[in-house]
């Protein structure tokens, strides 16, 4: 192994190290030790989910072309609730945390980061208990494209990430950003796909 790559991996166990340290901050000062802590971070986007399948299950809602309502929610809701999760905390992040940056070894970056895995951690094993105890219990179908779903999964990820650091920026440089957050949030509901299947729409809509 050259100097070089030594160092390289030297450098990125540090910053692992320092993105582990600042999310494990990040778990106590939002939920705390008391009661279940930081089960919540699970519990949250798990409430959400199954609450708008049991709302349109009650009012008579179906699912078309042989999907179940309970699977259009779990494969149309989570990853817009990962979507919000990862752009709605970012606002105003580096303002708040602004004592950690005099830290020699914490960077804007490592922030970003350790806040953004948290909410990925959190709503992906959210997404994981609630399919799995769909599938035990006989209201939902297996996934016949397991990879479709993980790709999918990992792009709204990045997607989510990537968009997160923009907002997080321009929080930062105009605070009136802040006020047209939830406003775009909210807009991309019925335009993201989430409560509908892109072969539902005519041939010439679907690109």
């Amino acid at each position: 192994m050259t100097r070089e790559t030594s160092q390289l991996l030297g450098g990125w166990c540090v910053q692992g190290r320092t993105i582990h340290a600042l999310l494990v901050r990040d778990l106590m000062m939002r939920y705390g030790r008391s009661n279940i802590g930081f089960v919540w971070v699970i519990l949250e986007p798990m409430i959400l989910c199954v609450g708008v399948m049991f709302i349109w299950s009650i009012l008579g809602g179906h699912g078309k072309a042989g999907i179940k309502v309970v699977e259009l929610v779990l494969t149309g809701y989570m990853p817009l609730t990962l979507w919000r999760h990862l752009t709605g905390p970012v606002l105003g992040m580096f303002r708040s945390s602004v004592g950690m940056i005099y830290r020699r070894r914490v960077s804007l970056l490592d922030l970003l980061l350790s806040r953004q895995l948290l909410e990925i951690i959190g709503t992906t094993t959210a997404l994981l208990v609630v399919y799995l105890f769909l599938i035990t219990t006989g209201l939902a179908d297996g996934f016949k494209r397991l990879d479709l779903i993980i790709l999918g999964w990992l792009m709204m990820a990045w997607i989510g990430v990537a968009f997160g650091a923009l907002l997080a920026c321009w929080t930062e440089r105009y605070e009136v950003t802040e006020r047209f957050i939830q406003l775009l949030q909210y807009l991309n509901i019925p335009i993201s796909g989430a409560f509908f299947l892109v072969y539902w729409l005519p041939i010439g809509h679907r690109t």
